[in-house]
């Protein structure tokens, strides 16, 4: 019995680890356009509240920790209109992997 439990658990992970490759972020295979770093799944990724993001001269400014964004690291796919932040953790410290922004208005 031990044992079905065991595997049940296992299965159960290894079907969650699975389905986050899954993520449309993952799915676009998504990397920064500059550092081309990849952008990963829903696990290291975030849509950003409404007024999470200011568009300023010098790139978009996340209201959360101030980081600039330049336009060129920018990737215009977001498929629902939203911003999406994608991080890392350097130093104990959040930072931008990749920016996912909408696409230009036509």
């Amino acid at each position: 019995m031990l044992l079905l439990f065991a595997a049940l658990a296992a299965l159960l992970l290894l079907g969650r680890d699975c389905a986050a490759h899954d993520h449309w972020i993952n799915q676009q295979r998504l990397t920064d356009p500059l550092t081309g770093q990849w952008c990963c799944n829903e696990h290291d990724c975030e849509m950003l509240a409404e007024d999470g993001v200011q568009i300023t001269a010098q790139g978009y400014v996340l209201t959360d920790t101030g980081e600039v964004i330049p336009f060129a690291r920018a990737i215009n796919k977001s498929p629902d209109g939203r911003y999406w932040r994608c991080h890392t953790i350097e130093d104990g410290v959040k930072r931008t992997r990749c920016l996912i922004v909408p696409p230009p208005s036509t």
